[in-house]
């Protein structure tokens, strides 16, 4: 069998999603949501029973514990994660099973000791916004509708899943896998006062332009505030000068910048000030 991380994390995920579940209840499933067979539905269950992820009740398969974030997982976000990115999210779980942390047993948790901090950023570049806006009246057939930057109120806000995907995509700079699963995020809160623009960026789909979209912008030079609890224990980016380290690094050169659409203006942020 031809290892396929994006296989075995989809059986874990219908597990997970069954609650109690046979092999051929594991096939159908499979066959039902992916619309394509599986052969090695038997191999792959044994595997990870053998790294404690499954115990037997009543013949069928549960899993032991399930972490949260992967209790989160939804169908969509999993379609589309990249083979590399379902082998990082698998590693994460075998370490938490064969380490006994999320079984009951008595070692101690690979990520731990987490520390609260309060990060403010800066954006260097415009940091487009990315949700639609109903009261948009464009019937351009070549502009899509606006979208506006998030708020609460009249507060903008950066969400927590923006940090998480700038975090996901920005790890490997530091040959990190996973951190993003690891750190707790508040929302992030800009400061007071700022006029926001208007910008507009290609959008494509499938590789193909689709039009051009109106985006509501933060221009460069605005500050955020976002709170975080950090873990010390677990990974190599685990005191405050490997975090300013580590977004030095990704201020001048990301991988994908923060933001709806980065890739059009940059969507690059740098980190001002740590505080505890």
């Amino acid at each position: 069998m031809k290892y396929a991380p994006d296989v075995e994390l989809r059986v874990l995920w219908i597990v997970k999603e069954l609650g109690l579940a046979n092999i051929e209840e594991v096939e159908d499933r499979y066959k039902t949501v992916f619309k394509v067979e599986l052969r090695d539905a038997n191999l792959i269950v044994r595997r990870w029973k053998a790294r404690k992820a499954f115990v037997i009740e009543d013949g069928r398969y549960k899993i032991a514990n399930v972490p949260p974030w992967f209790r989160s997982l939804r169908m969509d976000q999993l379609i589309h994660l990249t083979k590399t990115e379902s082998r990082e999210m698998l590693r994460d779980l075998e370490e938490l099973f064969i380490g006994d942390e999320v079984v009951g047993g008595g070692k101690k948790p690979l990520w731990r000791d987490f520390m609260r901090l309060t990060l403010t950023f800066e954006n260097i570049d415009p940091i487009l916004g990315g949700r639609p806006d109903s009261n948009d009246q464009d019937d351009s057939q070549e502009t899509l509708e606006r979208t506006v930057f998030p708020r609460e109120g009249d507060k903008l806000v950066t969400p927590m899943n923006w940090t998480k995907g700038y975090l996901r995509d920005n790890c490997p700079l530091v040959n990190v896998a996973g951190l993003q699963y690891h750190v707790a995020y508040g929302k992030g809160y800009w400061e007071d006062g700022i006029q926001t623009i208007t910008l507009t960026a290609p959008v494509t789909a499938g590789f193909k332009g689709v039009g051009v979209a109106k985006y509501e912008a933060i221009p460069p030079g605005h500050k955020f505030t976002q709170v975080f609890r950090w873990p010390t224990h677990g990974c190599a980016i685990n005191t405050k000068e490997k975090i300013q380290e580590f977004f030095d690094i990704t201020a001048e050169t990301p991988i994908k910048g923060l933001g709806a659409n980065p890739k059009a203006y940059g969507g690059r942020v740098k980190l001002v000030a740590i505080e505890d």
